[in-house]
């Protein structure tokens, strides 16, 4: 709106400067064909008594004066004129300046509203991985917590050595069947443990992904913001893409 304004009122003032400069011209004009004309009667063949009039000193002082008028008007209108470009020439300047300033803001506008889109996007993405590591942990502590209440029970029974081995107790329990007891539940505590290691690895691999996810996304947008402060600073010309 600001560079259609401006367009407007530099068109106005050329039409006025163009008036101007006709209304110089066609005075000028004028006055040059009346010297013509005065200096050609005056080298035509002349009446004495036309002749004496011209070299009466009042009648050339006059011509003079007529003359100096001129030139004088003469030297006006070029000063008009070349005041006139140079007024033309800072509007013209002054008008490339606001269009580009349109331009450059139009780009602004622009990269603002796309990454007001993109942080959007990333929010949500963000809060779809936050769901996602949330439910890997707790289907990882709902499968931990029914394989231990599987295996904690094994804690007092033997166990055959072959193959699938079962659980068994005997009637009565000797030296050596409470030594194997005794065995198989530390055997059934290690391997609780051994599983609470691997949840609790389980547990930083999820953490880390989102980390790294989180990490990648930040560097994404740095750069982004780089790039847009390098378009604004260079004028924005052609930022927008």
């Amino acid at each position: 709106e600001e560079a259609r304004e401006l367009r407007r009122e530099q068109r106005r003032r050329e039409r006025e400067a163009e008036e101007r400069r006709r209304v110089l011209a066609e005075e000028a004009e004028e006055r040059r064909r009346a010297l013509e004309e005065e200096e050609l009667r005056r080298m035509e063949p002349q009446r004495p008594e036309v002749a004496k009039v011209y070299r009466q000193k009042d009648t050339k002082v006059r011509n003079q004066r007529v003359l100096g008028a001129l030139m004088g008007h003469l030297a006006s209108a070029r000063r008009i004129l070349k005041q006139d470009s140079k007024i033309f020439e800072k509007q013209a300047a002054a008008q490339q300046g606001a269009v580009a300033r349109v331009r450059n803001e139009r780009f602004r506008m622009r990269d603002r509203e796309r990454e007001k889109l993109q942080q959007a996007r990333e929010a949500e993405l963000v809060k779809r991985d936050g769901i996602v590591a949330r439910q890997k942990r707790a289907e990882l502590v709902l499968l931990s917590a029914a394989w231990a209440r599987a295996r904690a029970p094994l804690r007092g029974f033997l166990r055959t050595r072959a193959g699938p081995p079962l659980a068994w107790l005997p009637v009565e329990h000797t030296r050596k069947t409470r030594a194997l007891l005794k065995e198989a539940a530390a055997a059934v505590d290690a391997s609780l443990e051994e599983r609470r290691r691997a949840d609790a690895e389980a547990v930083k691999e999820i953490e880390a992904e989102v980390a790294e996810k989180a990490a990648r996304r930040q560097a994404t947008r740095d750069q982004r913001e780089q790039e847009r402060a390098a378009r604004e600073g260079g004028g924005g010309g052609g930022g927008g893409g």
